[in-house]
C-alpha cells in the first residue's frame, strides 16, 4: 500500500508496532490513521523539520502530507518520548524535508493502474454482471540546487493523485448501477536555505495540501 499510493503517512505501518486505525476520521483527512504500540490514534504527535505538525481538531494525524520525493528522514518514535517533542508522552513522528545544494538535483516519478488492465469478472452472479473499474494514476517529482553557490539553496517540489473507482449500487430500481467517483489529492512543497555563518542557517518553507473526492464512502 505505501509503495502503490506512496503515501506519506503509512509509512509508519512499516514498524512492526504500528497498526492502522481506520474510522471515519479518514474520510476527512484523506490520510492513514494509526496507533502506535497499543495506544490510541490521538496520542502520537507529528513533526516536520522540528515544527508542531499536530492536526489541532483532533489530533488524528499529521497537519499536512508532503510531495513524498522532498523527504530526507521519516522517524517513528514508538516508546515515551523526551522534551524535543513537546506536550507529548507518547509516540512520535518526526519528518525532515530535504534541502538543496551547490549541485542540481531532480526526481520525478510516474505510477498508474489503468482500469482496462484489471481482471474480467466471471459472469458467475447477477450482482456480477458489470464490471466496477478501479483506475489510478500518480506522479511526483522534486528539483533542488543552488541560488547563489554555498549560500542559498531552493528545492521544489509536487505531487498529484487521481483515481476514479466504480462503486456498485444496489437497488430494486436498477441492479448492479454503478456510480464513479473522482479522487485527486495535490501536495506541493517549497524551501529556501541560506547560510547566514557556518553556524547560523536560516530555512523558509511553506507547503499546499489539497484533495477533493466525490464518493469518500468508497474511496
Amino acid at each position: 500500500y505505501t509503495t502503490l499510493f506512496r503515501s506519506l503517512t503509512s509509512l509508519p505501518l512499516l514498524d512492526s508496532s504500528v497498526r492502522p486505525s481506520h474510522t471515519t476520521g479518514d474520510l476527512f483527512t484523506n490520510e492513514t490513521l494509526i496507533v502506535i504500540n497499543g495506544g490510541g490514534r490521538r496520542q502520537t504527535t507529528f513533526a516536520i523539520d522540528n515544527a508542531d505538525a499536530d492536526d489541532s481538531w483532533g489530533r488524528q494525524t499529521i497537519f499536512t502530507t508532503l510531495p513524498f520525493a522532498t523527504v530526507q528522514e521519516f522517524d517513528v518514535v514508538t516508546n515515551s518520548s523526551s522534551a524535543e517533542y513537546g506536550r507529548n508522552a507518547g509516540s512520535a513522528i518526526n519528518v525532515v524535508t530535504k534541502s538543496g545544494t551547490n549541485n542540481f538535483h531532480g526526481d520525478f516519478i510516474g505510477m498508474g493502474r489503468p482500469g482496462w488492465s484489471e481482471a474480467s469478472i466471471p459472469q458467475v452472479s447477477p450482482l456480477a454482471q458489470r464490471k466496477a473499474l478501479d483506475e489510478f494514476a500518480d506522479g511526483s517529482g522534486m528539483l533542488s540546487g543552488p541560488i547563489i553557490k554555498d549560500r542559498t539553496y531552493f528545492l521544489v517540489g509536487a505531487e498529484i493523485n487521481e483515481g476514479f473507482r466504480d462503486a456498485v449500487i444496489t437497488s430494486p430500481f436498477d441492479l448492479g448501477a454503478l456510480f464513479t467517483g473522482h479522487f485527486q489529492q495535490e501536495l506541493g512543497l517549497v524551501r529556501i536555505d541560506h547560510e547566514l555563518t557556518h553556524n547560523n542557517h536560516l530555512a523558509l518553507r511553506a507547503n499546499m495540501d489539497r484533495f477533493y473526492d466525490t464518493n469518500p464512502q468508497d474511496n
